[in-house]
């Protein structure tokens, strides 16, 4: 946070939270339209089961969900509790961003990219794929991090090295997760979509922070289907959405993987 002056630290902290839950509405938006194809501009927000168009004072992220309990104001159709879940998750990460990030566009891409992750995930949870808009979304916010790095002074040799390395390092590792997964359960473990989501954070990440997330959203997998397993009595082998693991760890990657890498580093020289 050392690019925010300590000055108006607490002024920065409020807009980052106001922003974080207004754009955590549109991503309500976003991951019930653009699955199902349609405009995420037009129409205006409106509830699905009666169609009437949402008033402003019913569509402040959580605070609205709160004070209609749920509820349409109109129909009484309870209103699912994923929308002040995201918005609040929105917030958090944000934050989250902001307060370990060491500059403004470390910080300005982390937000953005925090956003189409809880897309991702989101959607992947509803319905077990990933939309190519989606993935697409991330693509264009890597070559977009491309551009401001190289007009920012960095080597344009380490920029494509890391864009194409990370690219397809990573898609090709979880492509052959992907077949050794068929091979041994006989079933599809990972769709086409986790590689492609894969390919699209690899480029905005780099080749050392998409293999490590890689890496952790095994982990992060593991344990969630361990727990489910035992606490809903299932087997192991219950289809899970893969999206929600893969950005879990990217994101942990994105802002923790310089300090994890030097924590690890420092405990082998020590033993």
């Amino acid at each position: 946070m050392s690019f925010c002056p300590s000055e108006i630290f607490g002024f920065v902290i409020v807009i980052i939270a106001l922003l974080g839950l207004c754009v955590g509405s549109f991503l309500n938006v976003c991951i019930y339209r653009v699955p199902r194809h349609e405009s995420v501009v037009f129409p205006a927000s409106h509830c699905p089961g009666c169609g009437t168009k949402i008033k402003w004072y019913d569509n402040i992220p959580i605070l609205s969900f709160i004070l209609l309990r749920g509820k349409c104001r109109h129909c009484n159709e309870k209103i699912s509790l994923r929308y002040p879940l995201v918005e609040g998750l929105n917030l958090f990460f944000w934050l989250l961003v902001f307060l370990t990030a060491g500059s403004f566009v470390q910080c300005f891409f982390g937000c953005l990219f925090s956003s189409l992750l809880i897309c991702i995930s989101a959607a992947d949870l509803d319905s077990m794929e990933i939309p190519d808009a989606f993935n697409l979304a991330v693509l264009v916010l890597a070559v977009m991090k491309f551009g401001v790095y190289l007009l920012d002074g960095v080597s344009l040799k380490a920029l494509l090295i890391d864009f194409f390395a990370g690219a397809l390092s990573g898609s090709l590792l979880l492509f052959c997760l992907y077949l050794l997964v068929l091979k041994v359960l006989k079933k599809e473990g990972l769709g086409g979509g986790d590689v492609k989501l894969t390919f699209a954070c690899g480029a905005f990440l780099g080749w050392k922070q998409v293999l490590f997330g890689i890496g952790l959203s095994a982990y992060v997998g593991l344990i969630v289907v361990i727990i489910h397993a035992l606490v809903k009595r299932k087997s192991l082998k219950d289809s899970f959405p893969y999206g929600p693991f893969l950005s879990t760890g990217f994101f942990i990657s994105y802002l923790f993987f310089d300090k994890i890498f030097d924590w690890y580093v420092n405990l082998m020289f020590r033993v």
